[in-house]
């Protein structure tokens, strides 16, 4: 069977995640369908001449193709990812991920991000070589689920872990720590509060936040945790992403804690 255009341009841009992906059974012509309806949809808005933008992982493709620096950084990120998590699970493992894969590329806004911090998530866990990921989307009493059930070789114990995913507007980031703390105790206090409602059992799991935001707004929120914490118990510091690049024009990737991750960026500086 021939390869679809979808499967063409992820076999050029990101060949890591198709290996990922192996042989399972993945709706491809289902996805190439829907990519270009999205496709017809904003030329047929915008009157047939400027296609409208919405940053999902096939523009990025786009501006990749056409030398956008930042585009090209974003897709050397997302390989490496995959190419680590590919390395770091087994293959009961990789089924279990599929379905993370499956929303990823058929997310056509920039809400394919949230998928990405799950999937960059759980290869953080992975690489410290003690979990095990036993399930994906566990389903509570309440009609909620849970993203990821591992189990841990150091205890023999089981752990709950929601990723949630937070888009900063650079035009709302308070530089204020009462602000800041406010802020996050706020979301994370309704996260939480959201996954329990209703919920006839008792369950704990730890909440890990992703922060998106540019370089300026993430620096604020790496100041606040240098000197400030969280009031939330299963809320541990917020991870972010940031790319960089060295004077030989090579992206250095940094994925972790805030700090973690400004740590990094100092130490390549």
């Amino acid at each position: 069977m021939t390869d679809t255009r979808v499967q063409y341009h992820l076999n050029n841009h990101l060949p890591d995640l198709m290996k990922l992906i192996g042989n399972a059974d993945f709706p491809w012509l289902d996805i190439d369908k829907m990519v270009l309806t999205k496709i017809n949809e904003r030329i047929k808005a915008s009157g047939g001449q400027t296609i409208m933008v919405e940053a999902n992982l096939y523009d990025m493709i786009v501006s990749a193709k056409k030398g956008n620096n930042q585009a090209i950084g974003l897709l050397d990120f997302l390989n490496s990812v995959f190419k680590e998590l590919n390395l770091n699970i087994n293959s009961v493992e990789k089924k279990l991920v599929i379905s993370i894969l499956k929303k990823i590329l058929t997310s056509l806004s920039k809400d394919y991000l949230n998928f990405v911090g799950e999937i960059a998530t759980l290869n953080n866990f992975k690489k410290k070589k003690i979990f095990t990921l036993e399930d994906t989307e566990v389903k509570l009493t309440n009609g909620k689920s849970i993203d990821f059930l591992f189990s841990r070789q150091d205890n023999n114990q089981t752990q709950l872990v929601e990723v949630y995913n937070i888009h900063l507007n650079p035009d709302k980031v308070e530089e204020n720590p009462d602000k800041i703390k406010k802020f996050l105790n706020e979301r994370l206090a309704n996260k939480n509060k959201d996954k329990l409602k209703d919920l006839t059992e008792e369950i704990s799991f730890s909440l890990v936040t992703i922060l998106w935001g540019s370089h300026k707004a993430l620096k604020v929120y790496n100041d606040f945790f240098q000197k400030e914490s969280l009031d939330i118990e299963n809320a541990v510091e917020p991870l972010c992403y940031i790319m960089q690049t060295d004077n030989k024009g090579f992206f250095l990737h940094s994925f972790g804690t805030i700090q973690s991750t400004f740590r990094t960026i100092k130490a390549n500086a």
